[in-house]
């Protein structure tokens, strides 16, 4: 039997209906994130999970197995982050354990610090001032009527 999409409709329903119909034993997952150097060479793979996901074990889990998996190919590092709907608190872990420094909690700067730092980029001060005070709904919508943050991107 093929599982239920476990999105909760944040995923389109087709696309992994569609690939459900190649039968039950044809395993698939999504890699939300594959961070990129200005090569286009990968430098780290990461999971994000809402705050309220169940929690899922690397050891146990088929989608974390896989993504620990290519990371090692790829000789890049992994991380875990869970999130909430304002995107002002966050998880932070490393599969591997070589980060000294994680696991640990960080506020949406210091995240986004992290993950500038993985990329060898110090963010300016116009990008902190941004990051700062975008703002999300209470669905986690970002405020796209924010003239500074569309003037940016």
């Amino acid at each position: 039997m093929v599982k239920e999409e476990r999105s909760e409709g944040r995923r389109d329903h087709r696309l992994s209906f569609f690939h459900r119909l190649a039968g039950s034993g044809c395993y698939a997952t999504d890699v939300d994130f594959i961070e990129l150097n200005s090569s286009g060479e990968p430098i780290a793979l990461f999971e994000f999970k809402h705050c309220n996901a169940p929690p899922i074990h690397p050891h146990k889990s088929f989608q974390l197995s896989a993504l620990k998996r290519l990371a090692q190919i790829a000789k890049i590092p992994a991380y875990g982050i869970r999130y909430n709907d304002f995107f002002d608190w966050f998880y932070v872990y490393d599969f591997f354990h070589h980060d000294p420094t994680l696991p640990r909690e960080m506020d949406r700067l210091e995240v986004l610090y992290f993950i500038a730092q993985l990329h060898g980029h110090v963010m300016t001060n116009q990008e902190i001032e941004i990051a700062k005070n975008v703002q999300f709904d209470e669905n986690g919508y970002l405020d796209l009527l924010n003239d500074q943050f569309v003037g940016k991107f």
